[in-house]
């Protein structure tokens, strides 16, 4: 979802590429009732930019999927922005 709007649909192990205008835009995906964290970037002429997604019932989270489909519907699954990421930055924790 692009500022509001639905733009691609991916599914697991999938990318997409998605064509922009330069400015300012909201970046969020959705299952359902279920979202990601929301990331607000600003993308200039030229630029590209990557993020990557995916799912926070990992392992014995797994256990918990009613609690997020629940409860914790915009923890279900996860966005972050590769661009601003540092070398150092661990991967979004999994249990």
């Amino acid at each position: 979802m692009l500022d509001g709007q639905m733009v691609g649909k991916i599914s697991n192990g999938e990318s997409i590429e998605i064509a922009i205008e330069p400015g300012n835009y909201e970046l969020f995906l959705k299952i359902d009732w279920c979202r990601s964290n929301k990331i607000d970037f600003l993308i200039s002429a030229d630029e590209i930019r990557a993020f990557d997604c995916g799912s926070s019932l990992r392992g014995i989270k797994v256990l918990l999927a009613i609690v997020y489909v629940t409860f914790l519907w915009n923890e279900y699954i996860w966005l972050r922005d590769t661009n601003s990421l540092q070398p150092t930055d661990p991967p979004p924790s999994e249990f």
